[in-house]
């Protein structure tokens, strides 16, 4: 029972034993409370006020008919029914992730009301989380946001609680490009020492395939174009992305690029026949769909299998830790050398499947040069002789 009761211009706030305070107001001849008692008066007067607005203005719901839904199944629903630009679901790895994180880094929040996670609550998970992993806090903060903004759109919520700024992670590792010394060093390496990869870093550096894209090409992705029969050093290998091989909860699946525009060709400088020729003669089945990189114990190459040697590439280069350089950056290198030749910025997206996002890049279009830039793009510079294993070059470097 209240201790004492205040009628206010509108609604009627009372003082309970516990000290705390109780709105209450009367619309459309029902009576309601507010859905929590108050520390101060003032709050409660703040509740009162706000409803009262809600109701002048129109966007006043009555409680008893408000559906109080969790995160849980909401963010479940929004995975299965989100649709890109072009009204496409979702990729089946995006799907996998996505659950991912409402079975693990999100679960705390499943069983909370939408309308009942604060911005303080996420912030406290952020915090914990980014310790452990920034970047992995970061996209699934992103997540987190996404759901809420389609909340916002079915008058779930008022306010999203996942402020943008947690979205953006921050691990304080530097990365970039490595540059065209340190690529011959890199492919010099794997050329002594992962021969069957050798043409991996090639591929990307030059043509710009994503990692999963790399894993999935066949021998008959690759087409050799003879532009003069006379002149058969002038001839040059194309390389056609129109899928991409990705694992999903243990299983390989094969699939379209992450977007239309990631289905494409692409020329190879000529200088790089020979070295596709030979991959193709020695590492590559007979077969139109044979792999060009085959996996020994498993369907495609796992990232391990392709990741392992490249930090072993990349120590051998001299490039440092506090610098990161990852192998997705070879296909900045790409882009950045052929954005370097001249190219304009609709042919640097065609040749890095890239879907336009600024409306002035709609009324640009390729020219049909690309074959002419990919011939300007520079070809690294000799490396030094390859020691006979990379711990002898360590031995000499720790030893000067």
């Amino acid at each position: 029972m209240a201790r004492k009761a205040s009628r206010e211009s509108w609604g009627i706030i009372d003082e309970l034993p516990s000290g705390r305070y109780r709105a209450r107001y009367t619309h459309q001849g029902e009576r309601f409370n507010a859905p929590t008692t108050f520390d101060a008066k003032g709050d409660a007067r703040a509740f009162l006020a706000g409803t009262r607005a809600d109701i002048q203005r129109g966007k006043w719901k009555n409680p008893k008919h408000v559906q109080h839904e969790t995160f849980g199944p909401y963010a479940r629903t929004y995975i299965e029914q989100k649709r890109d630009r072009h009204g496409k679901a979702r990729a089946a790895t995006t799907k996998s992730l996505n659950e991912w994180y409402l079975e693990k880094s999100l679960a705390e929040f499943c069983g909370e009301r939408l309308d009942a996670i604060t911005p303080a609550m996420v912030r406290a998970w952020h915090s914990k989380r980014a310790e452990v992993t920034a970047t992995s806090a970061a996209r699934e903060a992103s997540f987190m946001h996404a759901v809420f903004e389609q909340a916002k759109r079915d008058d779930l919520v008022e306010k999203n609680p996942v402020a943008a700024e947690l979205t953006r992670s921050k691990t304080g590792r530097k990365t970039r490009i490595p540059t065209l010394e340190e690529f011959a060093l890199i492919v010099q390496w794997f050329d002594t020492n992962r021969p069957k990869l050798a043409l991996w870093p090639w591929l990307a550096a030059y043509g710009g395939p994503r990692k999963s894209e790399v894993r999935a090409l066949r021998r008959c992705d690759l087409t050799k174009i003879t532009p003069d029969a006379d002149d058969r050093a002038r001839d040059y290998y194309v390389v056609s992305v129109a899928r991409q091989a990705v694992r999903v909860k243990g299983e390989w699946h094969v699939v379209p690029p992450k977007s239309e525009a990631g289905n494409r060709t692409t020329p190879l400088p000529a200088w790089m026949t020979p070295t596709i020729d030979a991959h193709l003669e020695s590492h590559v089945g007979k077969f139109p769909t044979s792999l060009l990189f085959s996996a020994e114990q498993d369907e495609y190459l796992t990232n391990a299998a392709i990741d392992h040697p490249w930090r072993k590439a990349r120590e051998y280069a001299g490039i440092g830790k506090d610098v990161v350089v990852r192998l997705h950056d070879l296909r900045g290198l790409a882009l950045t050398m052929y954005g370097q030749t001249g190219a304009t910025v609709r042919e640097l997206q065609a040749r890095g499947g890239h879907s336009t996002q600024a409306a002035a890049a709609l009324y640009q279009h390729t020219t049909g040069r690309d074959a002419a830039l990919a011939a300007q793009l520079p070809k690294p510079p000799t490396a030094p002789p390859l020691p006979v294993s990379l711990d002898e070059q360590r031995a000499k470097r720790d030893a000067s």
